[in-house]
């Protein structure tokens, strides 16, 4: 399939159910100036704060990436429906057109706070408490996930190690999608890796997969990165695809039940903020599997929307004209390669 065809299959996003379920955020970014050092603290800047900004992060922004790529999409998880962060998740949700199926928590909502100065990222402030679900919250939620599934084309796990996701819980939800043979993909947290057991695919980043494999991946090859490297997941994981996000240097990928293996280079020419792009990629990838792309299509198509995300400062939600115009702009040469 060439270039072409692989962009025709977006219009086949706009057909797919997504359930994405996980850690639900609010991205904030205070853009500001420095004129002067803080006189209170010796050497420290003084940010004169011009506006604030908010957009979905987290599990939500892979909800975001999805609806604005056509998709219909079902997020699940835990938000605190008093407190601003997120009385403004669900004020975004409305109005992006994302089904948001959340538990009411009395810990606070997450949110990120990025201060900003000349389009660079100075500081992060976190507001959150990370603490596991409560029993009774987790029964409720997967009362709500588990009359989705049969419906849907394809289940998404947004982990950011927050306390939402239980091995337990994952494992219920995996079991029951298999039963309706929906697809399972997981973007896992290393410590977390054994929840996901049995998914249909996992997409870990490559600091992630050091992590889970206890090696420095640096020493190896993009041959070995995408056969030995990648295999090792799936058998670990019990998974048929593993999919390993390298950054500026691609991407790594293993089908174990196709014994396919493919090494994608990436697709970003200028990167402004890496912020979120994974989220990009597996919103991609999982809209891509859905509509029967294919892997190699899904993967590359993927790849090129997480591009464009980079080249945007902030949290960004890429569109099918974004892919498109992207692509279009691109001397894609070897698209991709086995070697």
């Amino acid at each position: 399939m060439n270039l072409k065809e692989s962009l025709q299959f977006l219009d086949l996003f706009n057909q797919k159910k997504i359930l994405v379920i996980g850690d639900i955020m609010l991205d904030t970014y205070s853009w500001g100036d420095i004129n002067r050092l803080n006189p209170e603290e010796s050497g420290s800047p003084l940010v004169n704060v011009k506006r604030d900004t908010h957009i979905l992060g987290g599990a939500a922004n892979v909800a975001n990436n999805i609806r604005q790529l056509g998709g219909e999409v079902n997020l699940f998880g835990l938000l605190n429906p008093q407190d601003s962060s997120g009385e403004e998740i669900i004020k975004q949700c409305q109005d992006k057109g994302i089904l948001l199926d959340y538990i009411s928590d009395s810990r606070p909502t997450a949110n990120k706070q990025r201060i900003m100065v000349r389009n660079r990222q100075i500081a992060r402030i976190d507001r959150e408490e990370i603490t596991p679900i409560d029993p009774l919250n987790q029964k409720l939620l997967f009362e709500r996930v588990i009359n989705k599934i049969e419906e849907s084309d394809c289940i998404l796990f947004s982990d950011y190690n927050k306390g939402i996701l239980t091995k337990s819980f994952c494992q219920e939800v995996i079991l029951k999608a298999k039963k309706y043979d929906v697809p399972i993909l997981a973007d896992p947290k290393p410590e977390n890796i054994s929840f996901f057991y049995g998914s249909h695919l996992i997409s870990p980043n490559k600091k992630e997969a050091e992590k889970i494999l206890g090696r420095d991946l640096s020493k190896y090859s993009f041959v070995q990165l995408r056969t030995e490297i990648a295999q090792e997941l799936c058998q670990r994981v019990n998974c048929q695809i593993a999919v390993i996000t390298l950054g500026e240097e691609g991407v790594a990928l293993f089908d174990q039940k196709e014994e396919l293996s493919l090494y994608i280079p990436t697709f970003a020419r200028e990167v402004e903020d890496v912020t979120g792009a994974g989220d990009t990629f597996i919103a991609t990838l999982c809209l891509g599997i859905a509509s029967k792309m294919g892997l190699k299509e899904s993967v590359r198509v993927a790849n090129i929307a997480a591009g464009y995300a980079v080249s945007k400062v902030g949290t960004y939600a890429v569109s099918k004209e974004d892919i498109v115009s992207h692509a279009q702009r691109l001397n894609f040469g070897r698209l991709y390669r086995r070697n």
